[in-house]
Order: structure tokens, then sequence, then C-alpha cells
């Protein structure tokens, strides 16, 4: 017990880490958006940025983007584990969360009156989502497989399979120490399934 709280407690660190870089990541791409859209070389004024008038509104405005980012980023699948994700995988999750966060501004624009979003800071915005959502996983992953690959953030496993399937499997996992696991024992399956039956018949 007691060892198990100081890795959950790094773990839920890690996460809650991650999730206020990419808010911040996120603010920043709002920012250059306005920028760029304004066809404005620096980056626009807070004045600007907050819809011209400083009004508590517009505070409430920003925490409610920031809040729908940590949904849609959630929703994507950007938190759950990557170890046996494919290129592909991710870059859907990418491009999924760019869209849906650039539909929501799109659909929000004219009720809640974000002059600031007009078509060319959508499409700027959207690029710019892509890009650095994109650039940033792939570096965190690349990052997370040396970092297991010389022995660290590894998780105990025990292997259950049939017949030849355990050494296969076995095999497997300690060909890839980029996965970060540590076999710490196996069970044959097929052993399981003799057990229950002599159990069954006594």
């Amino acid at each position: 017990m007691g060892g198990s709280q100081p890795l959950s407690y790094t773990r839920n660190s890690w996460w809650r880490f991650l999730k206020i870089l990419d808010l911040g990541l996120m603010g920043l791409v709002l920012l250059a958006s306005l920028a760029i859209s304004s066809g404005s070389v620096a980056l626009p004024s807070v004045t600007y940025l907050l819809v011209i008038r400083i009004k508590v509104v517009n505070l409430f405005l920003l925490i409610g983007y920031l809040a729908l980012c940590s949904g849609i980023l959630s929703m994507s699948g950007f938190y759950r584990s990557h170890r046996f994700s494919s290129f592909p995988q991710r870059l859907h999750e990418v491009l999924l969360a760019a869209t849906l966060m650039t539909l929501a501004q799109l659909i929000l624009r004219w009720p809640f009156q974000l002059d600031f979003a007009s078509n060319t800071f959508l499409i700027v915005y959207w690029i710019l989502s892509f890009v650095v959502l994109g650039t940033t996983r792939e570096v965190a992953q690349h990052l997370l497989y040396l970092i297991r690959s010389r022995g660290r953030n590894l998780r105990n496993v025990v292997i259950v399979a049939s017949g030849d399937d355990v050494a296969s499997l076995n095999a497997y996992v300690a060909g890839e120490p980029g996965l970060g696991y540590r076999v710490v024992g196996s069970i044959d399956a097929k052993e399981i399934d003799e057990d229950e039956r002599y159990a069954s018949a006594g």
C-alpha cells in the first residue's frame, strides 16, 4: 500500500501537468491566431484580446474557452495511455481536437458575439492548433519512449496467455523496452482452464 501511493501521486501530478501545459498552449494558439488574422506582426494588446473593452464577462469567456479546450482534448483521447498507439491514431486524435475546437468557436461566435472569430481567424486557429498539438504530442511520445528505454516509468505486468503465446508475448515485451513494461510473472491460461475443470468435477 505504501509503495502504490507515491506512484499514483506521481502519475496524477504528471497528468495534471500535461493538462495545464495543453491549456497554456491553446491560450498561445488563441493569441497567435488573433495576431495573424488581425494582420499584426506583434501580439495584440491585452485590451484587444479582451474584445476591445475590459469586462468581467470577457474573463468568463476566457475561462469558458479553456474549459472547452480541456473537455475536447480529454474527449479526443489525449490523456489516455498511448504506449501501444500508432502514429495514425495519434494524428486522428489531433485532427479531431483541432476541428472540434474550431467548430465550437464557429458555432458560438454569434450567440456570444465573438467579433474576433472571423473566417480568417478560424482558419488560422485550426492550422495552428493542428500543428502545435501534433508537434507536442509526437515530441512527448518520443521523450517517453526514450525514458522507458532507460528503465524509467515502468509498469509491472503479468502475462496471461495459452501455450506458446506466453513465450511469444514475453519475448515481444522484452524486445520493446520503449513500451515501459516489466514482466513480473506469466500464467498459462490452459493450466487455469484445467484446474477449473478439475475443481468443478471434484
